[in-house]
């Protein structure tokens, strides 16, 4: 996994998402969508998008194809035209798992194995914790740190079980502390007319994330 880089793999992001703007477009009362929101299987993929606009990677079309599963080919604009893998996990009450998803669900097979082989396919995840939207907090875990805190028996195969104990494990604080220590960088995703245009995009000029409003 040498020779690969990608872009501001420390920062730490507060997104705002404009939920009534949101709710309007999909003909939704606001606390319908914040309930739905709220679940990873409605939202990861908006936020695989968003987050790898962040850390400076494209996004695989179909994250479920074998052996393309949290590996994105970036742009050669931000990597050197390298292949880095990053891959976007959503944090819910229930927690988090970093297996893939062809080792999950019904059927399926999942053990130690299973999550270092996870691991060892992505050089950076970027968790997206949803518990609390229209805030959601994006931050970066490295694939290798991971990897150490399972050969030390801190991270299970069926991950964490709450937020607590990723934010423990991998940061060494909770959530709250974070907050107050004054890591994350807000962004606030709005929108007047349609859901597609209230995204976040980088400046390449300020290397800063902005937001882009519809017209």
């Amino acid at each position: 996994m040498t020779g690969y880089e990608i872009r501001r793999p420390d920062f730490m992001y507060k997104l705002l998402f404009e939920a009534e703007m949101i709710a309007h477009c999909f003909g939704l009362d606001v606390n319908d969508l914040i309930a739905a929101f709220r679940d990873g299987r409605v939202s990861s993929k908006t936020l695989e998008y968003i987050s790898c606009r962040l850390y400076g990677a494209n996004i695989s079309k179909n994250s479920n194809q074998k052996g393309v599963d949290g590996n994105f080919q970036t742009s050669s604009k931000l990597l050197h035209n390298d292949t880095a893998s990053i891959e976007c996990k959503t944090l819910t009450k229930s927690g988090i798992d970093f297996k893939q998803s062809s080792f999950k669900g019904s059927g399926r097979f999942g053990d130690l194995a299973s999550l270092l082989h996870s691991l060892s396919c992505a050089i950076l995840y970027a968790v997206a914790d949803i518990i609390d939207f229209p805030e959601v907090y994006i931050t970066p875990a490295k694939s290798k740190e991971l990897i150490d805190l399972v050969l030390q028996d801190k991270l299970p195969k069926s991950g964490w079980g709450n937020r607590d104990q990723y934010y423990q494990n991998v940061f060494g604080k909770n959530l709250a502390n974070l907050k107050e220590s004054g890591v994350f960088q807000t962004i606030n995703i709005e929108g007047t007319k349609s859901l597609p245009n209230g995204i976040v995009l980088i400046d390449e000029l300020t290397d800063k994330p902005f937001t882009l409003k519809a017209m």
